[in-house]
């Protein structure tokens, strides 16, 4: 602000040198210091900040709630089982072997009744020596890593509380333990009999 004052006045007095004389009477102009004044406009929020603005950190993952369900209620949730990232996968899911692996979803309930034992089965794959097993819970903790030499698991009933929420998934191993096929699992939610 103060600048453009400088360069008006400054515009000025380049005006009045270079401006043809005209004879005035003498008289003597004083001119006051200008005074400058801030009013900062009023504003109804203070604008955001770094720290107003939360972030999530990078491994944030929403959390699934747990619902009570009986035997005779529809599921009013779908529960999406956290794959564990495998750094040593060496898995195609092109391999023709793969193109049939997964949840055999005829014989495997995706609901059980408490205090029962859940089977879950899964087609083979060729060249599949075992299968390792996993199960979470809605928390995304690894409640259970097993193999299975067959293409069925029966999960023991004392894994599994009420009210909560579960997800199973399988891998197919090779003879030197390396994965072939990308994992498949799905949910596995107790219901009150």
């Amino acid at each position: 602000m103060l600048r453009r004052f400088a360069s008006l006045l400054l515009l000025i007095a380049l005006a009045a040198c270079t401006a043809a004389p005209t004879p005035t009477p003498t008289t003597e102009v004083t001119l006051a210091p200008p005074t400058l004044t801030f009013t900062p406009r009023p504003t109804n929020t203070p604008p955001p900040t770094s720290t107003d603005i939360p972030a999530l950190p990078p491994t944030w993952t929403p959390a699934v709630t747990a619902t009570t369900v009986r035997a005779t209620d529809a599921p009013t949730a779908t529960f999406t089982p956290t794959v564990d990232p495998n750094a040593t996968l060496l898995a195609q899911p092109t391999r023709a072997e793969c193109a049939t692996f997964g949840v055999d979803f005829g014989r495997t309930p995706s609901t059980f009744t408490i205090g029962t034992e859940p089977t879950v089965v899964w087609r083979a794959v060729s060249g599949a020596l075992t299968y390792r097993i996993i199960l979470r819970d809605d928390q995304s903790n690894v409640l259970l890593v097993t193999t299975s030499g067959g293409t069925s698991y029966t999960f023991d009933e004392g894994l599994f509380a009420e009210g909560r929420n579960y997800a199973w998934e399988v891998r197919p191993l090779d003879v030197s333990g390396n994965q072939i096929c990308v994992s498949r699992g799905a949910p596995l939610t107790p219901v009150i009999g």
